[in-house]
């Protein structure tokens, strides 16, 4: 008579990893590796460099260059491997100091980017060149952002004041006789500095009142 028998075989999963597929850090930015866990699995990140634990599922990593890593996932009885790429970019952008200017002048203000090549842009106005133009009529704010690697951006500002023309209200035309004095009169308008022209017959050309006696 015929005799059978039977086998039973267990198949297992695999430990399962979804590995971050655009693992990148912009400056002083950090990346999370893999994005799954499971338990009775245990996990191996190597190298070790910049990571916050190289034993988590899912570890963070602070790199400051270009890196990749290698993980293995053990379960139980079965293992699984993988590897992340991550890509540092770094670059920054200043926009120069602020700057206070008299009504009506104009300002050129002029952004300095380092560190990795990317794309400028002011705010507002939407130019994209280094240097720019403005002559605002009120105290106003200029923001650059330069845009570079992949999906990273640096800003900074700055800051355009204004000062505004002194007003000049002079006394009426005055008759006197000769060698007669007038005082040449204006009002307030806050510090500044002041330049009478002609000169001559003045007692002082550089003040805000001086005594006229013309000679003719």
């Amino acid at each position: 008579c015929p005799a059978g028998t039977s086998v039973a075989v267990f198949v297992e999963q695999v430990p399962l990893l979804e590995l971050n597929p655009n693992a990148v850090i912009c400056s002083t930015g950090s990346v999370v590796l893999n994005n799954s866990s499971q338990v009775d699995v245990t996990y191996t990140w190597s190298p070790g460099t910049f990571l916050n634990d190289s034993t988590s599922a899912n570890p963070v990593s602070s790199a400051t260059q270009n890196i990749t890593y290698h993980v293995v996932a053990q379960g139980p009885n079965c293992s699984s491997e993988g590897e992340v790429m991550v890509k540092y970019y770094n670059a920054s952008v200043n926009a120069g100091p602020d700057q206070i200017i008299c009504e009506g002048a104009e300002a050129t203000l002029t952004a300095t980017p380092s560190g990795d090549p990317g794309t400028l842009t002011w705010f507002p106005g939407n130019a994209t060149t280094p240097s720019i133009t403005v002559s605002p009529d009120s105290l106003q704010n200029f923001r650059v952002t330069l845009e570079y690697g992949e999906g990273c951006s640096a800003v900074d500002s700055v800051l355009v004041d204004l000062i505004p023309l002194p007003t000049l209200n002079f006394n009426p035309n005055t008759s006197i006789c000769l060698g007669a004095s007038v005082a040449l009169t204006l009002p307030p308008t806050g510090p500044g500095a002041y330049e009478w022209s002609p000169a001559t017959g003045l007692n002082n050309p550089i003040i805000a009142n001086p005594i006229a006696t013309p000679n003719d």
